[in-house]
């Protein structure tokens, strides 16, 4: 998702190299499941605190800097590492709103159906950017074009709430370019000769992340439907 190279790169021909990203990877969702349990925590033995909405605007707005500043901070090892897990946790405190959403709306098996659909599509689209003889490098400029565009749709949708339909289908749209830049960054891995494994990590899981929560939305929009 974004460029992953800089003065901690390695060779991705290292037979380590690969080891080490998905490792990261999985570290930060066991983090981001730790900090989705801290956050439903606090909601239960303080929520008066969730009716402040503030709380989760700071925990998104500190989880976007640390996004936008991991190349400074992924180059001093091992500082690197606890902002790392930071944004992870705080990357889970901020899924419990919709995970919370998706309980009351479906119950636990809305969220199973939504947590093993987004893993499906992920597997798949990382096994497609694998093998494919195809040169999807193309793709680059066209996915930040339209992740722009989901962006700022996603802005106006908070002071212009668009009716179930719309969001129906723009958690579709979502689900479909975040699997088209998963496809894209696992090619990458294995095209560049160095990146840096923890900032492959970073975009690896940036994917899934919005994958699973596109995918939460178009259940809760499809369930309320019915």
């Amino acid at each position: 998702m974004f460029d992953t190279s800089h003065p901690q790169s390695v060779q991705v021909q290292d037979p380590g190299f690969m080891s080490t990203t998905f490792g990261f990877f999985a570290l930060a969702l066991l983090v981001t499941a730790g900090g989705t349990f801290a956050g439903f925590s606090l909601m239960s033995s303080n929520p008066a605190l969730f009716t402040n909405p503030m709380i989760f605007y700071g925990a998104v707005v500190v989880e976007l800097i640390l996004v936008f500043t991991s190349h400074a901070w992924s180059r001093n090892l091992p500082f690197g590492y606890g902002m790392f897990a930071l944004f992870s946790f705080l990357s889970g405190f901020t899924l419990v709103p919709i995970l919370a959403m998706a309980g009351a709306a479906g119950g636990a098996t809305l969220i199973v159906k939504a947590l093993i659909s987004s893993v499906s599509v992920f597997a798949a689209a990382a096994l497609y950017g694998w093998v494919t003889q195809r040169n999807l490098q193309g793709m680059g400029g066209f996915l930040m074009l339209a992740l722009i565009g989901v962006i700022i749709m996603s802005i106006l949708g908070i002071f212009f709430p668009w009716n179930n339909s719309m969001e129906i289908g723009v958690s579709a749209f979502t689900i479909a370019l975040f699997a088209g830049f998963t496809m894209y960054d696992v090619q990458r891995l294995q095209r560049s000769e160095t990146l840096n494994p923890l900032l492959a990590a970073i975009s690896l899981y940036l994917n899934f992340i919005n994958l699973f929560t596109s995918m939460l939305r178009l259940l809760i929009a499809l369930n309320n439907r019915d």
